[in-house]
Order: C-alpha cells, then structure tokens, then sequence
C-alpha cells in the first residue's frame, strides 16, 4: 500500500471510499475518518462540512497526530476540497 510506503497511517477522506479500499485500511491498521464535503453539482460551491462533522475530523486530526500518526487527506482529485479543508483545519492544529 503506497500510504504505508511513504509513512501514513491516518486517512482523512472527503470522499466514501469503496468497501474494498476500506478492507485494505483496516487490514493496514490504518484508521481512518470520513469528512463529507459535497459539491453543488449546478454552482460547484462547497455543501458542507457542518460545524459537528467538521469538529469531529480536527479531533480526529489531532489525536492521530498527537498518537504519532502521519495523516494523509484524501480526496479524489485534491484540487478544491483538499485545499480548502486544509486551509480550515492547519490552523487550528
């Protein structure tokens, strides 16, 4: 698994992952946390994260950092959503 490989063992995904993919995390020990940040289809704007989900991913954030976890985010492109929750969450770290 190429997040292994490079030290990772921590997701958080803006996207549901397959079942697959899923299996393969947990058969890794990787852990890993769903951030739903959905597109509008017709504006392209951002729906999403609300405020309990969003408080929940910086948790999630945090204790995997302070258990000596190097998080990776996931998205699919990582062109729009990766940067603009990266942007809310860094600072809060």
């Amino acid at each position: 698994v190429w997040l292994l490989a490079q030290g990772f063992s921590a997701v958080l995904s803006l996207e549901e992952l397959s079942d697959p993919i899923e299996h393969q995390l947990r058969q890794a020990r990787v852990v890993r946390h769903w951030l739903p940040v959905e597109t509008d289809d017709y504006t392209g704007d951002f729906i999403g994260p609300d405020a309990d989900d969003f408080a929940k991913a910086v948790t999630f954030v945090q204790e995997s950092l302070g258990a000596g976890r190097k998080v990776y985010l996931h998205c699919s492109a990582g062109t729009h959503r990766t940067p603009y929750v990266a942007g809310r969450i860094i600072p809060l770290l």
